[in-house]
């Protein structure tokens, strides 16, 4: 799978909830595409979305499709 296709697939799969404590709707990426990377996503993507809370989990890509797969049926 080429970067492009996980980067969309990891923005596809990202889960949100309802509540938070600070006001702003959580936003879970996972991703395995490294720290400094996911950093520069979340400081972008917050300041065009100030409602929302990013939060990504750095991991390999075959832990993001194991988890994927595992939350299929109660994301």
């Amino acid at each position: 799978m080429t970067c492009g296709r996980l980067r969309a697939l990891a923005f596809l799969t990202a889960l949100t909830s309802a509540a938070c404590t600070n006001g702003k709707t959580p936003l879970v990426i996972y991703s395995p595409h490294g720290r400094e990377l996911l950093s520069v996503l979340e400081q972008r993507f917050e300041a065009l979305h100030p409602d929302v809370d990013v939060r990504w989990m750095d991991m390999g890509s075959q832990e993001v499709l194991d988890r994927l797969r595992s939350e299929r049926a109660n994301p």
